[in-house]
Parts: C-alpha cells; structure tokens; sequence
C-alpha cells in the first residue's frame, strides 16, 4: 500500500483527540495523577501539535511543478515523529523503498 498524506481532520485519532484531549487533559490530576503522576509537558505538546498538523490556518506553501505550472498547497507539519500514524507509513514506505534499491540480492520486502 502506497502511503497517502493525511488529510486534515480526516483521521479516527485525530477525531478522538479533538473530541476528547481537553477534557481528558481537564481530569487528570484528579484522576489519574495520584496513581500515574503528573501529565508530562510533552504529551501535551505532541498532543496540541498534532492536532494542529496539516492545519491550513497553521500556515503552508504554494509549490509549483517546474515542468508543468501545476500548483498545490502544502499544508506545514508538525514534525513530532513517533506519534502520527501518517508519518509512520510514510517513514515505513520510504525505509523500504531504500532497503530494496540498496539491498537488491535480498528480494522484496
């Protein structure tokens, strides 16, 4: 399976932590903290990055193809690797492409 960018808002983590992350967020020190300890700062912030990924009112670019003049708005990232699943598969799309162009004598991945 080819990767596919993420479209904005289009994703069944994002909708769960758009619906859900301020109340969760709200709760916890009452009643999570005493048996986990307190939110980490990093959480909340890849958290709030995430949700803010591929945001066009976040900013983007408008690229344009050399060859042919098309042009298309690339909606800017929030760069938090590990946690969105998009980047994942494209990271996993990309290290096995070059594992196969690098490692011909190994057969298909």
């Amino acid at each position: 399976m080819a990767y596919r960018a993420r479209i904005f808002g289009d994703n069944p983590l994002y909708k769960i932590l758009s619906d859900h992350w301020q109340n969760f967020v709200g709760a916890y020190e009452e009643r999570f903290q005493q048996a986990s300890g307190a939110l980490r700062g990093t959480a909340k912030r890849v958290v709030d990055r995430f949700l803010d990924c591929g945001n066009p009112m976040s900013g983007f670019a408008r690229i344009e193809c050399s060859k042919c003049g098309a042009e298309r708005l690339l909606h800017f990232s929030y760069k938090t690797r590990g946690f969105c699943p998009s980047y994942q598969a494209r990271m996993a799309e990309e290290w096995a492409r070059w594992f196969r162009e690098t490692n011909p004598s190994r057969g298909s991945v």
